[in-house]
């Protein structure tokens, strides 16, 4: 760990610690992402070392994190579970993208 630097999130998918660390940088946040090459290259291996962590300043800590918690990127928030019948609803009420699926849907 870089000098300095402290543990302000973990997440177990890169794109999500891009997200995050884009933000903070928009901030003017310094900002050390770990990991994220091993976790990109083999996904099943980010519990193994611990995820991808992001790091910042000791003095930005109390900045970053509450920047992070405000957007929802504090990486300890789980995913809002999905609802699949109201996506197949959505999905079979809107109107369809062309005619071939709007014959797709109806023989269905």
């Amino acid at each position: 760990m870089k000098d300095g630097f402290v543990v302000v999130a973990t997440f177990w998918r890169v794109p999500e610690a891009g997200m995050a660390a884009n933000l903070l940088r928009s901030a003017g946040v310094e900002v050390d992402v770990t990991d994220e090459g091993m976790s990109g290259v083999n996904p099943f291996l980010a519990p193994a070392i611990g995820g991808v962590r992001l790091l910042v300043p000791a003095g930005h800590a109390d900045k970053a994190r509450t920047l992070l918690r405000e957007r929802g990127l504090d990486g300890e928030s789980a995913p809002a579970d999905l609802d699949q019948a109201s996506l197949d609803e959505e999905a079979t009420s809107s109107a369809p993208a062309d005619e071939s699926i709007g014959d797709f849907l109806k023989r269905k």
